[in-house]
């Protein structure tokens, strides 16, 4: 039974520290994202675009480098001709339309080698 009191009076103890603690962390919180009194406000005259900063080239990491290009295309498929999905499933809702044909895009890349 004592430990239980002695559990209390800790507690009772550390409280108002946890309080200060969380009080002081949402202060901060509320700092950190609000908004910046520095900034100049739009005056109305403009249409709304505003430049973000100045102008910047693309990282050449990000550029591509020459590197082989595989081969995209696509299609139209009707349901009725898929094995997977023929559009009569009966978990279907049938107040809603299903559609009929389904467009399938395809990449193969440039390094495939057919059958493997």
């Amino acid at each position: 039974m004592t430990s239980i009191i002695n559990l209390k009076s800790r507690i009772l103890t550390v409280s108002p520290y946890c309080s200060l603690l969380l009080v002081l962390c949402g202060m901060s919180f509320g700092l950190a994202f609000s908004e910046d009194k520095g900034q100049q406000q739009p005056d109305g005259n403009g249409n709304g675009n505003i430049v973000i900063g100045p102008d910047y080239k693309i990282d050449p990491e990000l550029t591509d480098k020459g590197n082989p290009k595989g081969k995209s295309f696509e299609f139209s498929m009707r349901l009725a001709d898929s094995k997977v999905f023929r559009g009569d499933d009966s978990t279907l809702d049938p107040k809603k339309p299903v559609r009929t044909e389904r467009k399938i895009f395809v990449y193969v890349p440039a390094a495939y080698k057919d059958g493997t």
